[in-house]
């Protein structure tokens, strides 16, 4: 097979704060020739992430860092048989699941085009615009008796409006904190922390790495809901390798709908 020629977004400089298109660079590559039991994949959408902005600095979190001058990795979706689709972002997918299991879900989202996409397609029985008003102030009108279960992607006020919301015995699962990963040193944590004892709340972080074991479980459960219509899938695309770097700052500005994709 002849030597194949190929794009790659490279880190060419390590962030301050929120990231520029300055602080990467594309660039062409040739790929290794496939050896045996390896199989050539091509790509066809790439996915871009906020955990990646963690990765930018010189410091290891739950997954190394990337380095200067090497190539960003992350997941895609890619065609050797057969082509595989994702199920979509975090949040609209854990709050139908939520609805699914009998739950009442409630989300709240950064435009009012994102909130009537989860009232509407994604089924939420409430949703409301962060920022159109206090996070805690419309999380209350939302659910005036209280909240069970916080599905945390944010941190932050989001956070903090959760701890006050929280009926005793409440859990949070921390999946995120999108609200301060562009922040050059840690915000204090939320004032009113004392509420974990007082309504003995329960916080767990959660690496979707950890459930791995039970990928299997997950595709029969939530691909038998999507193949039924049952569950949405919402995405933003974006066209060509050379508009990842904006798709992926145009995560911090709130310009995705759902899952943010690169189009190959």
């Amino acid at each position: 097979m002849s030597n194949i020629t190929t794009r790659e977004v490279r880190l060419a400089s390590r962030p301050t704060g929120v990231p520029t298109a300055g602080n990467f660079t594309l660039a062409e590559t040739t790929l290794d020739p496939v050896q045996d039991g390896q199989l050539l994949v091509r790509n066809r959408f790439m996915s871009v992430d906020p955990y990646m902005r963690g990765r930018m600095n010189d410091r290891k979190s739950y997954v190394s860092p990337f380095e200067i001058g090497k190539v960003l990795d992350g997941g895609a979706v890619g065609e050797v048989i057969y082509i595989s689709g994702a199920a979509g972002a975090v949040g609209n997918v854990a709050g139908q699941l939520a609805k699914l299991r009998g739950c009442r879900a409630i989300g709240s989202a950064g435009s009012e085009e994102k909130v009537k996409h989860l009232l509407e397609e994604c089924g939420f029985d409430a949703a409301f615009n962060y920022k159109t008003g206090p996070v805690l102030e419309q999380l209350n009108d939302a659910a005036p008796d209280g909240i069970d279960v916080y599905f945390d992607n944010v941190g932050g006020e989001s956070l903090e409006a959760a701890l006050s919301a929280l009926r005793v015995n409440g859990r949070i699962i921390a999946c995120g904190g999108i609200s301060g990963y562009n922040e050059e040193a840690p915000k204090p944590g939320p004032s009113n922390l004392f509420n974990m004892t007082t309504k003995r709340l329960t916080m767990k972080g959660m690496i979707v790495g950890d459930w791995l074991h039970r990928q299997s479980e997950f595709e029969k459960e939530v691909g038998a809901h999507y193949q039924a219509g049952r569950l949405k899938s919402l995405e933003t695309v974006v066209d060509g390798l050379d508009q990842a770097v904006g798709a992926f700052i145009g995560l911090f500005e709130g310009k995705n709908v759902g899952k943010m994709v690169v189009k190959l």
